[in-house]
């Protein structure tokens, strides 16, 4: 999907404007869509949970950008504006 939208022209030289064809197409690298994806991540709320046992141990809370959930989840409406969804400017 975030291929995608870089493909479709959904952003110009150096800005997004949220809409199909405002700008030219871009064939994105691997490493720009895994930076986008990234930036617009949210940290996961709760405990550890330990595999096989499925075991959640809440004593130990998740934090940002940690060893157990790495950089969060994935929101895409975090992460590139989209006219009538979301009010982001990205420069």
């Amino acid at each position: 999907i975030l291929r995608q939208y870089f493909e479709e022209g959904y952003c110009y030289s150096r800005r997004c404007c949220g809409y199909e064809n405002c700008g030219r197409s871009i064939n994105p690298s691997g490493s720009l869509i895994k930076a986008v994806l990234m930036n617009g991540a949210q940290p996961l709320k709760g405990g550890v949970q330990f595999v096989p046992s499925g075991r959640i141990i809440y004593e130990q809370p998740l934090k940002a950008y940690d060893s157990n959930q790495g950089m969060g989840r994935v929101n895409l409406l975090n992460s590139v504006p989209l006219e009538g969804e979301n009010q982001m400017e990205m420069e």
